[in-house]
């Protein structure tokens, strides 16, 4: 047996891992578990404006910079690679395969990044119908932000096909276009 002068420290587990309750780590005990807070980003308006800013009193640093609130076409072209490089090597596709997935992510991120909301008051969202009879209105659309729109169900598809149209015209405006159509 060790001295306990040479026995290292146990290291406290964040509270959202699970317990063993839930199969997670069974190391520590329940009350040797901290919570801690997620360390802030320049962002977000927290630390002094570097991504290696030592945020709150936890230590922990934030390896990753922020991505700004709007986009640029280069940051947009620099997400499309980065994807696609992900997908070629990772994913062991072929360079076409890769950037319709690339693609694909992209527009996923668009539209994350453009929520769009309404309010049941207001009606569906594609017919500006109230609830119909068999056919109400159903919230749809949360994302990140929680926005949620009204439709019914019979308006999703169209609703959907347009927020993709939107989202692809906004790509190519910024030489994002999807590989079927050419270029990237």
């Amino acid at each position: 047996m060790q001295p306990a002068s040479a026995v290292r420290p146990r290291r406290p587990i964040a509270a959202s891992a699970p317990g063993p309750a839930q199969g997670g780590h069974r190391g520590a005990p329940a009350g040797d578990r901290v919570r801690r807070q997620p360390p802030a980003s320049p962002s977000r308006g927290g630390g002094a404006g570097t991504a290696a800013d030592i945020t709150g009193s936890t230590g922990i640093t934030d390896p990753s910079p922020q991505p700004p609130a709007r986009w640029s076409a280069e940051y947009w072209q620099a997400y499309f690679d980065e994807r696609a490089a992900i997908a070629e090597h990772d994913g062991k596709l072929d360079r076409p395969q890769a950037e319709g997935r690339a693609y694909q992510a992209c527009l996923a991120e668009w539209l994350d990044r453009n929520p769009v909301s309404s309010s049941p008051e207001a009606g569906c969202v594609v017919c500006g119908a109230m609830d119909r009879p068999g056919d109400g209105l159903l919230p749809g659309g949360i994302g990140v932000k929680r926005e949620q729109v009204w439709l019914h169900k019979g308006c999703v598809k169209t609703w959907r096909g347009g927020r993709m149209a939107e989202a692809a015209a906004a790509l190519a405006v910024m030489g994002i276009t999807s590989p079927a159509m050419g270029s990237k």
